[in-house]
């Protein structure tokens, strides 16, 4: 996933929804799994310049059944990269970027 049209400043939300695979009804349904929570969940942030934070736990937020969010403010210009990882009961990754843009500003 990408996020574009991001300032120096915001705050957004990084967001991922774990689910099972998919059981044959829901794959001829063109369902996909039902949302389940990780036994563990970590967010990894990367900065442009490569400094690394990583979230686990109560750091994250779990709003509802196989949903975990992390708000972040940007600071600094460039790419940045984040990576979710999931294990236990749902056993899965996904990573994504954003791209922050320069401030005439600061």
């Amino acid at each position: 996933m990408s996020h574009v049209g991001i300032d120096i400043g915001d705050r957004i939300s990084l967001r991922a929804t774990f689910r099972l695979a998919a059981t044959p009804a829901q794959i001829a349904a063109g369902l996909p799994g039902t949302p389940a929570n990780p036994t563990t969940v970590t967010l990894r942030v990367r900065q442009p310049g490569g400094i690394t934070t990583v979230y686990t736990g109560i750091q994250l937020a779990n709003p509802a059944t196989g949903v975990f969010e992390l708000v972040v403010d940007v600071a600094v210009a460039g790419l940045w990269l984040y990576r979710w990882e999931a294990l236990g009961a749902v056993i899965c990754a996904e990573e994504g970027t954003l791209v922050v843009r320069p401030s005439a500003f600061l």
